[in-house]
């Protein structure tokens, strides 16, 4: 993929990912634009400094978010997952996978978690995004895939 159309990706991945992002996220960028920005810098950086693929490092953030018994951002990486293409059983066997570690209450969470997830994922709309040779990525409304969105 050339350096353009590699730029270009990703401008049409912020769009969607701000599209989807939570209501304070929104805010927080509308407010301090600067500070948005550099976090998906880093973001961007460190998620290229291995050969990790975008569903790797989705699964790895599912991971990390269950250890921290964060019901929000499991919620988020879950459905970020299977928009990269995870299965649901793969983000339920992470759940499981972390249950000697974390315990057997938190990992019934991070699967309740993770069901409400899927289950969210395949009854939402997908935004729709268009390209523009002039303007680049925008949204354009929103979408179903056959009645599922991942």
């Amino acid at each position: 993929m050339s350096r353009t159309n590699c730029e270009k990706d990703k401008a049409m991945k912020r769009v969607i990912t701000s599209a989807r992002a939570p209501k304070p996220w929104r805010h927080v960028k509308a407010r301090y634009p600067a500070v948005v920005d550099a976090y998906d810098a880093l973001r961007d950086a460190c998620n290229a400094t291995g050969p990790l693929d975008e569903t790797a490092i989705t699964l790895v953030k599912l991971a990390v978010s269950i250890g921290a018994g964060a019901n929000r951002t499991v919620h988020m990486h879950a459905k970020k997952a299977l928009r990269a293409g995870a299965t649901p059983d793969a983000l339920r066997q992470i759940a499981l996978v972390a249950l000697p570690t974390i315990g057997l209450p938190a990992a019934l969470d991070a699967l309740r978690w993770v069901d409400e997830s899927i289950d969210e994922a395949h009854t939402e709309p997908a935004p729709l995004v268009a390209l523009s040779s002039t303007s680049g990525a925008r949204r354009t409304g929103s979408a179903s895939m056959g009645g599922r969105r991942v």
